[in-house]
Formats: structure tokens, sequence, C-alpha cells
């Protein structure tokens, strides 16, 4: 081969190779492209779904709150009665130990109960003693 001859077969070679590389840098391209379309549809379906199971899990949150709010409410009634059934009960014991004479010492709630206390207390006490003087004989 002469130098006209390498010299063109030397173009073409350049030439060929050029347009190999413009078309694997194209594809290369492209290939990236899609990726970052595919990551970016990735993270705006993940970022839905999170927000999504956020919202399912704050909705149920509030559901079990205001079920919790309720049984609150209802447990302060049921203690709101019990307690006036036991002022009923303590002011009924007062009546009776006081003879029916109300005065200002027996008014007082902690005074009926510790009446209460103490009565029950003294029963008590007579019936194990008994008992026990019964088991020693």
């Amino acid at each position: 081969m002469n130098n006209q001859q390498l010299d063109k077969k030397l173009r073409q070679d350049a030439a060929r190779v050029k347009k190999d590389l413009s078309a694997l840098m194209e594809h290369g391209t492209t290939r990236v492209n899609r990726y970052v379309e595919s990551v970016a549809q990735s993270t705006g379906s993940t970022q839905k779904e999170l927000t999504a199971r956020v919202e399912d899990d704050v909705a149920q949150l509030s559901k079990e709150f205001e079920k919790l709010k309720g049984n609150a409410t209802m447990v302060q009634k049921d203690i709101g009665r019990l307690m006036r059934q036991s002022q009923a009960t303590a002011n009924k014991v007062a009546a009776r130990v006081t003879g029916r004479r109300r005065t200002s010492f027996f008014s007082r709630p902690w005074v009926r109960y510790s009446l209460v206390g103490l009565s029950l207390a003294l029963v008590m006490g007579f019936a194990l003693g008994s008992a026990r003087r019964l088991h020693q004989i």
C-alpha cells in the first residue's frame, strides 16, 4: 500500500470509529436517562406509598384515640356513680352512728369513712378473737 491508500484507509477507519463512538455515546446516554427516569418513577411511587401508609396509620391511631377517649369518659362516669353510692352509704352509716344527729364533726366524709373502717375492724377483731378462743379449747 502506498501512502495515499494508507491515508485514505486511516481516514475511513477514523470516521468509522468516530461513528461507532457517537453511537456508543448515544446508547450510553439513553441508558443513563432511562435509569434516571426509572429512579424518579420509583421514588415517586415509593413516596406515594409512604404517604398513603402514614395517612392510614394516622387514621387508625385517630380511631383508637377516639375509642380510648370514649372508654375514659365511661370510666369517669362509673367512678362518679360509685363515689356517689359510697357517699350515700357513708351518710347512712354516719346517721346511724350519730343517732341521727348531725354535727359538723360527723358531716365530714373522712370522719365517716374512719368510723366505718373502725367499726368493721372492731367487728372482725371480735369475730376472729372468738374463733381463736374456740379453737384453743
